[in-house]
């Protein structure tokens, strides 16, 4: 089966430098095959028989072992990412009126959550928030709308409070993710 790891806080602002050769090198210690990465951002896709919540783990600890400290790794099924990109929540006309607006920036992410989100967290978020940005729920993702960038929104500050451990990706990336494995010619995976 065909899986992409989507790893937390890896290269961004700085911090946690990883060379994506050498993670890339890390999942090939590990027996698992066909691996390669996109962008600097920490996505490895590679193919694997095992079972996924067992591969999470094995992978999280390897990556600890091997660079010396901790990231949230997720992993998606090329069929869950597929599901995920069918359930957009957000019209076409939704998403052209945000990057109408500003067309410099990203508008359009993705969380990915470690399990699906509570009534409560989503409560949480969005008790008292009145802005412009939006948030819809999916199975084991949120997906946000933002007006402008999501440096400035301040319900992408709620969401990272709520869910500290979530791993983003905007739309692009999600959909050149899901078109790598879609290129792999594996059966039903």
């Amino acid at each position: 089966m065909w899986y992409v790891a989507l790893f937390r806080g890896l290269n961004v602002g700085g911090n946690h430098r990883i060379a994506m050769g050498d993670l890339q090198q890390c999942f090939w210690e590990l027996g698992l095959k066909q691996v390669q990465t996109y962008i600097q951002s920490g996505n490895v896709l590679f193919a694997s028989d095992a079972v996924k919540m067992d591969l999470e783990q094995t992978i999280g600890h390897a990556f600890q072992k091997r660079f010396g400290f901790e990231s949230e790794v997720m992993l998606r099924s090329k069929r869950e990412l597929g599901f995920l990109i069918e359930q957009l929540p957000f019209s076409p006309q939704q998403v052209l009126q945000a990057e109408t607006a500003d067309d410099k920036v990203e508008h359009l992410y993705v969380y990915f959550l470690d399990q699906g989100p509570t009534k409560e967290q989503l409560e949480a978020i969005m008790q008292g928030y009145e802005g412009p940005d939006r948030m819809q729920a999916g199975e084991q993702e949120l997906y946000l709308l933002f007006q402008k960038s999501i440096r400035v929104s301040n319900l992408a500050a709620r969401t990272a409070r709520v869910f500290g451990n979530a791993t983003v990706r905007n739309w692009k990336t999600v959909n050149k993710l899901y078109a790598l494995l879609a290129e792999q010619d594996m059966d039903g995976s």
